[in-house]
């Protein structure tokens, strides 16, 4: 459980989904999220949205595969979630991934995003305060602690000033017929909560976390499952044939069409699986609770370790190898979203689970959809290891991926 003095550093005190540990704020905002993100009609009107930016975007990639030359796709997977989210919140066009692959393409080195690099820093500013006690901080890692409070400060004077930008065209607006997240957001929390004040504060919180978390948990997924399929030319030749068979080669990849690309789902699942993205996460016993004839009592915090849970070898065979089959088929006695129970939880678990949790995946299967049937990975260099860097979430470190058009794109 992070402590209230780092929840205050970190601009999440009674705020926001992920920690607010105030329930009554937290099951008004949950209803938010809901409302917005989580209607079907929201999350399917997403799908063309991405896909025209998709569309630009493999423009540029088809550039970079001519030119032959590797780009860091953990960098070019950042922007691009960093583009779609900012598009669904704001109605934001950007184009940061489009100018990143044109830049390494014509050979340019291209300056980093600011605003992805602020998530970058807010994510190790999480990672720093969950783990590091306030005495720690406070006493001897004095340097550190003033190093990540002004990231989060620079953080949330950032999205303070895009969300009183938001809230001044919504107050302005008399047609919200096609609305953004943020719009939906704030039209949503003034409808539940008069004070506007509280308002402002909860949708700015939300909004934050939001972008945090569409953009390094999604990039991260992809980043890492771009890297298991250079490693594994089949798997990667299986899906792109699946989604052939399912949208031709160069037809509209749909909501529709992606409920027939089991194969991709499942490959998806398992690099949530293997890299488990978020390593551990924490539980309030509401009342007594009997575990294995443990009794826990209420009040109590419990930790819930994703990456042992989702390495059990009691649960999963070779537990160590990446096998999307092993999510093609689910359990005689499914339990959970994914069917494993807390074997594995990538998104959470009950009502406190990830509220985006579907629009997470509906924006990886079409980006990765896209991708894997357009082209085939390659390691720029097959012995270099792959580097994970520990922060709110586990990152993929630098990797050079060459893009190679496939034969039907040629």
């Amino acid at each position: 459980m992070i402590p209230d003095e780092s929840l205050h550093r970190l601009g999440k005190y009674k705020l926001g989904l992920l920690v607010n540990s105030d329930l009554d704020s937290w099951k008004v905002l949950r209803k938010c999220l809901v409302e917005s993100i989580g209607r079907p009609k929201f999350l399917k009107g997403l799908v063309p949205k991405i896909g025209g930016y998709l569309a630009e975007l493999t423009d540029s990639l088809d550039r970079l595969a001519d030119a032959g030359v590797p780009i860091l796709v953990n960098e070019l997977m950042g922007l691009v979630s960093m583009d779609i989210i900012l598009n669904i919140i704001f109605s934001e066009k950007r184009e940061a991934a489009i100018i990143y692959g044109d830049g390494i393409a014509e050979g340019k080195k291209v300056k980093p995003d600011p605003a992805l690099a602020m998530v970058h820093k807010v994510m190790d500013a999480g990672g720093f305060y969950g783990k590091v006690p306030p005495f720690i901080y406070k006493y001897i890692l004095r340097g550190k602690d003033k190093l990540h409070r002004e990231s989060v400060l620079q953080w949330m004077r950032y999205t303070e000033e895009r969300v009183r930008q938001k809230q001044t065209e919504v107050s302005a607006s008399t047609n919200n017929e096609h609305m953004d997240f943020a719009t939906s957001l704030f039209l949503t929390a003034e409808s539940l909560c008069p004070d506007q004040n509280t308002v402002f504060k909860q949708v700015v919180s939300t909004i934050r976390e939001t972008i945090g978390g569409g953009t390094d948990t999604s990039s991260n997924t992809m980043a890492f499952l771009i890297y298991e399929l250079a490693r594994n030319k089949a798997l990667a030749d299986q899906i792109s044939d699946e989604v052939v068979r399912a949208v031709d080669a160069s037809g509209i990849i749909d909501h529709d069409s992606l409920s027939r690309m089991p194969f991709l789902e499942a490959a998806i699942t398992e690099i949530g699986r293997t890299c488990s993205l978020v390593a551990g996460l924490t539980r309030y016993l509401s009342e007594d609770t009997l575990v294995d004839g443990m009794v826990l009592k209420k009040g109590a915090h419990l930790v819930i370790a994703n990456s042992m849970n989702h390495s059990d070898p009691e649960v999963w065979e070779n537990p160590q190898l990446f096998d999307p089959t092993r999510f093609m088929k689910k359990p005689a006695k499914p339990e959970g979203p994914h069917g494993f129970g807390w074997a594995f939880s990538p998104f959470g678990y009950g009502v406190r689970r990830c509220p985006g949790q579907e629009l997470a995946l509906i924006e990886m299967k079409i980006v990765m959809a896209t991708l894997c049937r357009r082209y085939r990975f390659r390691l720029a260099d097959p012995l270099q290891s792959l580097e994970i860097h520990e922060s709110s979430v586990r990152e993929c470190g630098p990797l050079p991926i060459i893009f190679e058009k496939r034969e039907h794109n040629q």
